[in-house]
């Protein structure tokens, strides 16, 4: 099960569109879901919102795709982890305690699209 997951997973994707001119790389997207995830994990924990235990599973998932080959650069794929855990992170404290109503609903709505990007490359 965990394979097919995996390699339906790797598929989806490679088949994504990129920016023009870039190469597609599976290693940094899931490097970067990881990140994300483990950031939104946190804060779920942190406010006590529901969903940390489907988060979990959910990036735990990101994590086992990076273990499943060899990444071509593991620091700057680990770099690019943390990074995008730093960003979101930032993000949904911005969405959570900014003054502005606007600023919170930005904010809120980026980490959400960021989360869904994610998210949608999971089965799960």
């Amino acid at each position: 099960m965990r394979k097919i997951f995996i390699s339906y997973t790797l598929l989806t994707c490679l088949g994504a569109p990129v920016h023009a001119g870039e190469t597609p790389d599976p290693y940094a997207r899931f490097a970067t879901c990881a990140g994300r995830l483990s950031a939104l994990m946190e804060h779920q924990w942190l406010i006590g919102a529901a969903g940390a235990d489907l988060t979990r599973a959910q990036r735990q998932g990101m994590i086992d795709l990076l273990e499943t080959a060899p990444a071509p650069n593991p620091k700057q794929h680990l770099a690019r982890r943390i990074e995008a855990k730093h960003l979101l992170a930032r993000m949904l404290l911005h969405a959570e305690f900014a003054t502005s109503a606007r600023d919170r609903r930005m904010a809120r709505s980026g980490a959400d699209r960021a989360i869904a990007e994610c998210r949608a490359l999971t089965l799960g």
